[in-house]
């Protein structure tokens, strides 16, 4: 029997979203404009199907999207390490999480370093506990590990 995770991403417009999600896939992340629609990508690590959603983050809240936080295992919340608006705007999304996902999805605050950081580890991390989520980061501009990362989404669903 084969696992399927459906992992959302949300977060503000560039915040990190597109260029995590290119770099999953092993794409190289040179367009750096804004997405458009709920783009869905699906792929496979160590035998469990992925399908990552992606909240475009210039989209005002959409029955769209709607849809998918209530069918998201795993909700993801990203935000620029180089913004201090991007880590803000976080509150907004927890506010649309709460009212429209399920109670017991878990959800994850995910730091995406893509230049200058200007937000410490200790702030993030600080909301994070603050809200009740798991905190990690991801450097852009360091090799990534898709497989290892993908396997640690599955263990915020299976934990």
């Amino acid at each position: 029997m084969t696992d399927f995770c459906k992992v959302f991403f949300l977060g503000d417009s560039r915040s990190g979203k597109t260029a995590l999600i290119s770099k999953l896939v092993g794409r190289p992340y040179t367009d750096y404009r804004m997405s458009v629609g709920l783009p869905k990508t699906r792929l496979e690590a160590n035998g469990v199907h992925f399908e990552l959603l992606e909240n475009p983050g210039n989209d005002g809240f959409s029955s769209n999207t709607r849809l998918f936080y209530r069918a998201a295992q795993l909700i993801v919340l990203v935000f620029s390490l180089s913004s201090q608006d991007s880590l803000e705007g976080i509150k907004r999304w927890l506010g649309e999480i709460r009212q429209f996902a399920r109670p017991d999805v878990p959800l994850v605050l995910l730091g995406c370093g893509q230049g200058e950081r200007l937000i410490a580890y200790e702030e993030a991390s600080a909301q994070a506990q603050r809200e009740g989520l798991v905190y990690t980061e991801v450097q852009l501009a360091e090799s990534l590990d898709s497989e290892q990362v993908l396997l640690w989404f599955y263990r915020q669903i299976h934990s």
